[in-house]
């Protein structure tokens, strides 16, 4: 045997029949080529198949170049990774918590996420292997679940098994450097299914209200995929995942559901967020301030009771209260609200007939904010306006639960029998 016969087979045309018989009774333990050992150039090679001739003349498997890459990083690289060698490697004893010294602290688990060739039998295989860790971090912040989240290759039993496989408890709150979960990749991906979702959230340190470094939560990467779907949507809405907030505005404020442009996502979404929330270019910047009649120019008595009213309201926000008062159904009575309100500056003996008329005007309000805002996100609702649920209307809650899922997309209808209630 020559060294050149050994090399040429591993650099050029991968033959395994060729490699066992110039290898026959001898070791390639202290062969090396501008820092790589022939199992290096075998696992770089995208026609390479089973590395036992190798690995029995003494080929090592924990071998590092120059930037700290074994050949299982350059196997879990390859284009064209094949199942047999990976299997020959970690029965070997290679093991996948090594990590590169170049900077970029990548481990083979890293790049077989990457690789758009990865498949559950593969991942399976790689996550056996000593040391594998899905909530590794190299220097960008990424684990392998982040590039496997988006690779667009993706295959939902991959996933799947990703996350059912994990040797170690999953740390799916883990923020890159852009201040990206694996589930905001997920949730960009053209390949993401509802059983993806559907397990992803019900990991048990799930974030779903985390924001990136534009002010994204998963949610707004997901109603930004051209791809979003009923069934995606309503894996974040389900009852018993963590609740995503769909009031939260992103750098450009914008809220989650103003993304959609589905006609049948939209009519989804309007279960669980007002019109406003999700009619495209419409929507104001989301303010953590409660909206109410504006109070700036107010004094005296008349300030006091009119801060009194804005507490009694359900909890939004500005744009809320004016989408409110500018719908059809209630504006008449708006405008009857303005017109008392101008004549009580001039005459102090129609604050009887204005607070009447406040008190008709609140009922207005409440009865919107009860057909248009799921009861399931009351609660997130008072969180971010600072502004709690008055009693009035958390009392007959469940008989307004009841319609919801009735009339779960007929708003009208929702209206009319919340509007008995009331």
């Amino acid at each position: 045997m020559s060294s050149d016969d050994v090399w040429g087979v591993v650099q050029g045309r991968y033959d395994v029949a060729t490699l066992e018989r110039v290898l026959a009774g001898k070791s390639i333990a202290s062969l090396n080529m501008d820092g790589w050992t022939p199992l290096h150039y075998a696992c770089d090679n995208r026609a390479v198949t089973s590395l036992r001739p190798l690995l029995v003349a003494g080929g090592s498997v924990s071998a590092v170049d120059e930037a700290g890459y074994t050949p299982l990083h350059l196997l879990c690289k390859n284009s064209e990774i094949s199942a047999i060698a990976l299997t020959e490697l970690v029965k070997a004893g290679a093991t996948a918590q090594a990590v590169t010294t170049d900077g970029k602290a990548t481990t083979s688990l890293h790049l077989l996420c990457m690789n758009e060739r990865v498949n559950a039998a593969l991942l399976k295989t790689l996550l056996a292997a000593p040391g594998a860790d899905l909530n590794a971090m190299d220097g960008d912040g990424n684990t392998p679940l982040h590039y496997l989240a988006s690779n667009h290759s993706l295959k939902e039993d991959t996933y799947l098994l990703a996350l059912r496989d994990s040797p170690t408890a999953i740390a799916s709150a883990t923020q890159n450097h852009f201040k990206a979960t694996a589930l905001h990749y997920l949730c960009q991906n053209a390949q993401v299914t509802p059983a993806m979702l559907h397990h992803m959230l019900r990991l048990p340190a799930i974030k779903p209200n985390a924001r990136d470094n534009i002010g994204n939560s998963a949610l707004h990467a997901l109603c930004e995929n051209s791809r979003v779907t009923v069934d995606l949507l309503r894996e974040f809405m389900s009852p018993d995942v963590p609740t995503s907030d769909t009031t939260l505005a992103n750098s450009f404020g914008k809220r989650p559901f103003e993304s959609l442009t589905s006609d049948a996502c939209i009519v989804f979404a309007q279960a669980f967020a007002p019109q406003h929330e999700i009619a495209s270019g419409t929507m104001a910047s989301s303010s953590p301030t409660p909206g109410g009649e504006d109070i700036s120019e107010l004094q005296g008595p008349l300030l006091a009771k009119v801060q009194a009213w804005n507490a009694s309201l359900p909890p939004f926000d500005d744009a809320f209260y004016v989408a409110i008062s500018c719908e059809p159904a209630f504006e008449a009575t708006y405008e009857q609200v303005q017109e008392l309100s101008l004549a009580l500056h001039a005459n102090a003996d129609v604050g009887v007939a204005w607070e009447a008329q406040m008190a008709t005007w609140r009922k207005c309000v409440v009865l919107a904010f009860a057909a248009l805002v799921h009861p399931s996100m009351w609660a997130q609702y008072s969180t971010s306006f600072g502004r709690p649920v008055p009693a009035d209307l958390a009392r007959v809650r469940p008989s307004i639960d009841a319609v919801w899922q009735r009339t779960p997309a007929d708003r009208r209808e929702r209206l009319a029998a919340i509007q008995k209630l009331l």
